[in-house]
C-alpha cells in the first residue's frame, strides 16, 4: 500500500489515527484498498506536531491532500 512523505515531528498516537480513519473510510463504503490508502494518508498527516491529536485533518483536508499526490500508487514505500 502506498504511504506519503510529511515533515514527521512525532508519530504518537498515528496507529490510532490509521485505525480510525480505515473504520470511517470503509463505514462511508470505500473499497478496502481505498480505505487504507486514506487511513495512511490521515495518518501520516497527523503526524505533523508534537501531540497525537493537533494535526489530525479533517475530511477536506484529507481529500485536498489526497487531490495533491500525483498517483497514490506512486507514493514513497519503504516495502520496496
Amino acid at each position: 500500500m502506498p504511504t506519503f512523505s510529511v515533515e514527521v515531528v512525532s508519530t504518537l498516537g498515528a496507529g490510532d489515527v490509521f485505525h480510525g480513519a480505515l473504520v470511517a473510510a470503509l463505514a462511508d463504503d470505500h473499497p478496502l484498498p481505498d480505505a487504507v490508502c486514506r487511513a495512511n494518508a490521515t495518518a501520516a498527516l497527523s503526524c505533523r506536531v508534537l501531540d497525537g491529536r493537533g494535526a489530525i485533518p479533517t475530511l477536506s483536508e484529507l481529500n485536498t491532500f489526497l487531490a495533491s499526490q500525483p498517483d497514490p500508487s506512486a507514493a514513497s514505500s519503504d516495502l520496496t
